[in-house]
């Protein structure tokens, strides 16, 4: 069983080391007809670029942390998810102060060109 931590915001400690935004918080379906409520691309401040995508689909909601694997450089980490970790992710199931919304963690979800880990929540 994960543990499961309260935080202010789901990627609260994450913001602290993001150094530049790009936001498109208008919702489109995707090729595969996935609504995407939002997506914002984070600069990193070791100059790594992730994105955070929130999306939903079939009664659940979802946070993506996704990176191209191309290039992507893990500053001695051995892996996505501990190097996201040194970034202030909360690498386990989080429940937000704020809203009081409960995101499972399932952490690493295998893509070809990229890594990716995964929070969810039942609506």
């Amino acid at each position: 069983m994960r543990e499961t931590i309260r935080v202010n915001g789901i990627f609260d400690k994450l913001f602290a080391n993001v150094t530049g935004t790009q936001i498109k918080d208008e919702p489109f379906r995707d090729k595969d007809g996935t609504l995407i409520l939002s997506v914002m691309n984070c600069i990193l401040d070791d100059g790594n670029a992730v994105e955070l995508c929130f999306w939903t689909d079939s009664g659940i909601t979802m946070w993506d942390v996704s990176a191209d694997k191309n290039g992507f450089d893990f500053h001695g980490s051995e892996t996505f998810e501990e190097y996201m970790k040194t970034k202030g992710l909360h690498a386990c199931n989080v429940i937000e102060e704020t809203t009081g919304t409960e995101w499972k963690y399932a952490g690493k979800i295998e893509k070809e060109n990229q890594h990716r880990l995964q929070y969810y929540c039942r609506d």
